[in-house]
């Protein structure tokens, strides 16, 4: 510190090295040395020297040095968080909140996340804790194969907290398994292997290879026998009675709907299980007012708002695009992104890539351009990047959400017919013209039209209303080409007055007063009493909630 006339304190750390600080410096920005120096506590009347045991004279020296230049001055992650972790434990609350925000913007929602989640939990940090447990729980197959070592650091109860979830993003419970019992040869914790194998892993979810393969991982005599149990009862040999059997895991997921208002605004409205309502959840601020026919697409945590016609018939255009976190909760506009003068139309994301198709263009003239576009992600760019454009020579006329609905089957961009008898069309590259793709057309052998059509597991999932206007839900084998229906409901479709939506794996249908659920996942059915008032959507889309 500079030298002033100001009351000097001389700080001692735990690895000997020592530095002086003005008092009044120190009680200015923290709260813990005000308590120190003002108060009661012995080191207020213990002269000029401190020792301050437990904390990083590197991670305090970077404090001092980000107060002085309004700023966190740090030198790589594990620099930001011993600031983190010295600014909490030593109350500097401008330095926790600037290097909170420093750590969000540029470590939290990548491989680095593990170790974020592990100091947030240990200083008490929840609102930084939660979104990096959300993030993990979601991102857990990709952490695994990127930053696996990560997790190898964390203790018990914070190891426990992630694998247990119910919402951990996982395709086999295996590799949770292997997790486990890798860590506890890492971390000599053998003795309570068992313990939290029990705890997190789904034993009912492995097949007989997987379970005789776990028996092969580990000596715990008890985790044998617990693994042998699930073993017998998987032969027909045991009961379920003696077994523990979880809840199916499933990222959880919450339905959501788009309505314009008469002022102009565009709102995502979530369906709210506890009021039985649609109520407001986002505000498409960066959409210019009075704008339709736009693009509102999920990929993962991000929202997508592209495209649309602001006003009607005034030929004036959005060809911007924006994206929304829901971790960071914050709009990003999409730099470099120009999409073609498209409004309406149907979109969707196979992997990486966009395709958007249909829709109008100038003077009401039908958008033949298929337009693909893959996520570009990196530390320089954040965006969508047009990669390829098609002919669109199968669809000419009216292909918007009204008429067409777009899926991803098995990485295969798949559009559906919304018409009587729907037809099937199956996305493949045109290997005699480069600059054209094929549609594979199969017609879906169903004798009614379609609402809303979900890919569930290896099927195809569809609402769809009779020539006498019930609605029935249908599952679609594509290899066979063959539609069954598996649940008619009571409701008598009505298109200004019925919704009909899936959420992931449930056939939701919304009557005039009340809502009619289907759980594929369960094959179980729920109706509600409910009043919907004058709210109606005909665009829905699930987005992850946790």
């Amino acid at each position: 510190m500079e030298k002033t006339d100001e009351p000097c304190v001389t700080i001692l750390f735990d690895n000997g090295e020592k530095a002086e600080f003005s008092k009044m410096y120190l009680i200015k920005h923290s709260a813990y040395f005000e308590a120190m120096f003002c108060g009661n506590f012995m080191e207020s009347h213990s002269g000029n020297q401190i020792t301050l045991k437990d904390i990083n004279n590197k991670g305090f020296m970077s404090v001092i040095e980000s107060l002085k230049h309004n700023r966190i001055v740090y030198d790589g992650l594990e620099n930001l968080l011993n600031i983190l972790e010295t600014s909490q434990l030593l109350q500097f609350t401008d330095i926790i909140q600037k290097s909170i925000e420093v750590i969000t913007e540029k470590y939290l929602f990548s491989v680095h996340a593990v170790p974020i989640f592990s100091l947030a939990s240990t200083l008490g940090l929840q609102e930084l804790y939660e979104k990096a447990r959300v993030f993990i729980l979601y991102n857990f197959k990709k952490l695994l194969v990127l930053n696996k070592n990560s997790f190898f650091e964390l203790n018990e109860e914070d190891l426990q907290q992630l694998l247990k979830d119910n919402g951990l993003n996982i395709d086999n419970e295996i590799d949770i398994f292997d997790l486990i019992i890798e860590w506890c040869s890492k971390t000599n914790n053998y003795n309570i292997g068992y313990e939290i194998a029990v705890d997190c892993v789904d034993f009912n979810a492995m097949d007989m290879v997987q379970l005789n393969y776990s028996i092969t991982k580990t000596n715990h005599f008890n985790l044998i026998n617990t693994i042998r149990h699930y073993i017998n009862y998987k032969r027909g040999h045991e009961t379920s009675l003696n077994l523990l059997i979880k809840p199916p895991r499933c990222v959880p997921h919450v339905l959501c709907a788009i309505k314009n208002e008469e002022d102009g605004y565009a709102f995502i409205y979530r369906w709210d299980w506890v009021s039985l309502k649609f109520t407001k959840f986002l505000r498409l601020d960066p959409l210019p007012l009075y704008t339709t026919g736009y693009h509102v697409i999920v990929h993962e945590m991000d929202i997508f708002v592209l495209a649309g016609e602001i006003g009607y018939l005034r030929d004036t255009w959005n060809r911007s695009g924006w994206k929304y976190n829901l971790l960071s909760k914050q709009w990003k506009k999409l730099d470099g992104f120009v999409s073609s003068k498209r409004r309406h139309g149907v979109g969707h994301f196979c992997g990486n890539a966009l395709y958007l198709i249909g829709g109008h263009s100038n003077h009401r003239c039908p958008n033949e351009l298929i337009e693909k576009f893959l996520l570009h992600k990196s530390l320089e760019m954040d965006t969508l990047v047009r990669v390829e454009s098609y002919r669109c020579n199968n669809f000419t006329k009216n292909v918007d959400r009204k008429y067409y609905i777009c899926l991803n089957y098995k990485k295969q961009l798949v559009v559906i017919t919304k018409d009587h008898n729907p037809v099937w069309y199956g996305m493949c590259p045109d290997k005699c013209n480069s600059e054209n793709v094929k549609w594979e057309s199969c017609s879906m052998n169903l004798k009614a039209t379609i609402i809303s059509a979900v890919v569930y597991l290896d099927y195809v999932y569809l609402l769809a209303y009779s020539a006498r206007y019930m609605i029935a839900l249908y599952c679609y084998h594509p290899t066979e080409q063959l539609c069954r229906e598996i649940k008619r409901f009571t409701t008598i479709y009505n298109p200004y007055t019925t919704m009909c939506a899936f959420n992931i794996n449930m056939a939701m249908v919304f009557g005039k007063n009340y809502l009619e659920c289907h759980s594929m996942a369960h094959d179980t059915n729920t109706r509600y009493k409910t009043q919907f008032d004058s709210f109606h959507s005909n665009y829905f889309f699930s987005i992850p909630y946790y």
